[in-house]
């Protein structure tokens, strides 16, 4: 059986193939492991997903850092529930 995998467009634009279904921590760490302290979500296309989410298609991530105003804004909306 073939593994399906999806093109993943990275923050400084490579683009490196993973398998469907990886979760977004798994991508961090083989992009930039330093930063997995750092990132408290990211973005794919656009939309907000937490580091559990798994890819299922291609596609452009950014990564949102918890020093940066959006990820303040998630940590105080995280720690308000």
């Amino acid at each position: 059986m073939v593994t399906k995998e999806i093109e993943v467009t990275l923050p400084d634009n490579r683009k490196n193939f993973y398998k469907v279904g990886t979760p977004i921590k798994d991508i961090l760490l083989d992009w930039e492991p330093k930063q997995i302290e750092a990132v408290i979500a990211a973005r794919i296309n656009g939309s907000l997903v937490d580091l559990s989410f798994p890819l299922n298609g291609s596609s452009t991530i950014s990564f949102i850092l918890s020093s940066s105003p959006e990820g303040l804004e998630i940590l105080r909306h995280s720690t308000a529930h």
